[in-house]
């Protein structure tokens, strides 16, 4: 995933400490890359036959959502909030947090997902939770951004998460002294309202301040359903993209995720500003939200990244880049709408300069952050290959999935994780799944 889409034959890759050093040919000796000190401790995996891609970026999931996995999935998007998610999350405690979070973690690693932008929220009674998941994250040994949400806008929200912008803003200050760059830099704090419905312009007022302060990002689902977009529409005068640019928010630290229902002016001021959107294909299938237009925002130069989000039931990243491709051309009923290349740019350069990182992930090449997956490709299903791309595209699972290294460290290895105890999470979460679903059944009234 270089800058000419290379294709590498016959080819090993030499990593130290948390960085790519060389790519050489096999036949060259690998003491021509590590001196013989290093080299006799250095620890081999032979991945001959296998495809090795740069780690996947899911850039927009909600991971505590998948303890949830499942509920509510006859319901369009305000539906699937009233009915499922917020009775759980107002019942959620830290406990639930730490093994929900570490579910939808491991469930990314196994997928072949290396980075990942996690948004949440919480009852303001259970602020704790965002702890617990930002432990959960550096267990995981993946790449967070811990996108904490927030809303202040009363009326369509349960009380219980509304807060008012000066205690978000005092939650946030704590969160990126206590958690901003830690586990070896692979933790980051992102901002969030959670969507500018439930946010007052006194809250994106503040939030800007905390951007600059800080100099973090900011994540928000914009224009995800036609309904909302009429609302803002109806509020203030314009578009998601065109009152976030009028605070100054659209940058390149800034999220669109979703972004279905765009005007061809909030394209252009996305393309003008460096912004990326988070196309998520799966979620806005199942909720029937729409198609979102992301050939046409690719050719007018926006930055388009790719996530699994969470009324999906899987982090699938594979899955999510066919989707992509397929709802492109049956959309524009257009079979080149959309190559294979292309969606697996938004998973991997795309979600990189989303994050700001693409000086360090997104491609494998010397100098960049060591954040390596090996697929088998040569299963039944993915036979034969005569283009690695299309086959991994049109043709993988996510099982073919089978060793992830974030940073350098070997995270999964023939699909057995290394930094979680899969059999003890299993256990763990079909108990907690069971009490949180039936306090959130009592709080339903029945």
């Amino acid at each position: 995933m270089n800058s000419n889409n290379d294709v590498i034959d016959d080819s090993r890759i030499v990593i130290e400490d948390d960085r790519i050093v060389s790519i050489g040919a096999c036949s060259e000796p690998v003491g021509n890359a590590l001196p013989a000190e290093e080299l006799e401790h250095a620890k081999t995996l032979n991945a001959r036959g296998k495809l090795i891609i740069p780690g996947l970026i899911n850039a927009h999931t909600h991971n505590i959502y998948y303890l949830m996995r499942g509920l509510g999935m006859e319901f369009e998007l305000l539906g699937w909030l009233k009915k499922a998610m917020w009775p759980c999350l107002s019942e959620m405690n830290a406990e639930e947090a730490y093994i929900g979070a570490l579910l939808g973690y491991a469930e990314n690693i196994k997928n072949g997902n290396t980075s990942v932008m996690d948004n949440f929220y919480m009852s303001r009674r259970n602020k704790a939770n965002a702890d617990s998941i930002a432990e959960a994250a550096c267990k995981s040994g993946l790449r967070v951004g811990l996108v904490r949400g927030c809303h202040d806008v009363q009326g369509m929200i349960p009380l219980e998460f509304i807060e008012p912008p000066e205690e978000a803003a005092e939650e946030y200050e704590r969160l990126i002294a206590t958690w901003h760059g830690k586990n070896d830099g692979k933790i980051s704090v992102w901002l969030s309202p959670v969507n500018l419905l439930y946010s007052s312009e006194k809250a994106i007022e503040t939030l800007k301040s905390l951007m600059d302060k800080h100099l973090v990002g900011l994540h928000t689902h914009v224009a995800e359903a036609k309904r909302e977009v009429e609302m803002i529409e109806e509020r203030f005068g314009m578009g998601y993209i065109e009152v976030l640019d009028r605070f100054g928010i659209v940058g390149s630290k800034f999220h669109a995720a979703h972004a279905v229902w765009l005007s061809d002016r909030e394209i252009d001021i996305l393309a003008e500003r460096g912004a990326t959107v988070i196309h998520n294909p799966a979620s806005n299938m199942l909720l029937a939200s729409g198609i979102a237009p992301v050939s046409k925002m690719i050719a007018r130069g926006v930055n388009v990244a790719l996530g699994t989000d969470s009324p999906n039931n899987s982090q699938d990243m594979i899955e999510s880049m066919k989707l992509a491709m397929l709802l492109q051309r049956v959309g524009l009923l257009d079979p080149q709408a959309m190559s294979p290349s292309t969606v697996l740019k938004m998973a991997t350069r795309a979600g990189a300069q989303a994050l700001g990182l693409e000086g360090s992930l997104g491609s494998i090449e010397p100098g960049k952050l060591a954040d390596i997956v090996i697929i088998n490709s040569d299963v039944i299903h993915n036979l034969p290959v005569y283009d690695h791309v299309t086959n991994l595209v049109l043709s993988g699972k996510c099982s073919d999935v089978e060793t992830v290294i974030i940073g350098g460290e070997v995270v999964m290895e023939n699909r057995v994780l290394k930094t979680i105890d899969e059999a003890g999470l299993i256990k763990e979460v079909k108990r907690v799944a069971r009490d949180l679903s039936a306090r959130a059944l009592s709080r339903l009234g029945g």
